[in-house]
């Protein structure tokens, strides 16, 4: 069985070990990158679900608060999936960061 390689640096230990724990189990993820994309995403998903249900409304403003919630949750669910699915390959592929 493999092990898991140490972290190159010795201040990152404690990091290291939070992110492997996260990246496998469950917790908060505190990568800037990650987040930023997930941010980014949120948005647009956003965007585009508040512009759909001004499209197809009748009543605006409740067209553009239910596509907002829409575009909002299938954003976080979709982001969040593919960053589940992004670590745990890179994890069984052994690069750890």
């Amino acid at each position: 069985m493999n092990s898991i390689p140490p972290p190159s640096t010795p201040g990152s230990t404690l990091r290291y070990l939070y992110n492997l724990f996260t990246d496998l189990f469950f917790g908060p993820n505190f990568r800037f990158k990650d987040n930023l994309l997930q941010g980014i995403i949120v948005a647009a998903f956003f965007a585009m679900g508040a512009s759909y249900g001004l499209l197809i409304a009748e009543d605006k403003y409740q067209g553009f608060l239910i596509g907002s919630l829409i575009g909002i949750v299938s954003g976080a669910l979709g982001s969040g999936f593919s960053l589940m699915i992004f670590r745990g390959l890179r994890h069984l592929r052994g690069r750890h960061d």
